[in-house]
């Protein structure tokens, strides 16, 4: 299960957004593994994409954290906003066709 966590906020509070990464909380073992990748985003100051992979049958446990990590942010980031998303790696995708 992949999920994609798109966060944006002003790039006044980049270092604010650093700390705050310190301070988050340790991933629990549910998650395989989170990447980042980031990009400017004009007026809308940086956008970071977030592909989160979770252990296969832990879904609910795993969005729910994923949904505290962010209210975490949100709290502590003037600005920061975000959205989830359910996406599927190819080989999975595939089998909507066959």
């Amino acid at each position: 299960m992949i999920y994609m966590v798109t966060v944006w906020y002003p790039c006044d509070q980049a270092k604010n957004v650093i700390e705050a990464t310190k301070k988050a909380p340790k991933l629990p073992d549910y998650i395989k593994k989170w990447l980042l990748y980031g990009t400017p985003d004009g007026n809308n100051g940086y956008k970071v994409y977030n592909l989160i992979y979770v252990k296969e049958g832990i879904s609910d446990e795993a969005v729910i954290f994923i949904g505290k990590m962010q209210q975490y942010f949100i709290e502590n980031i003037n600005g920061y906003h975000w959205k989830a998303e359910l996406v599927l790696g190819m080989k999975d995708s595939m089998k909507l066709f066959l």
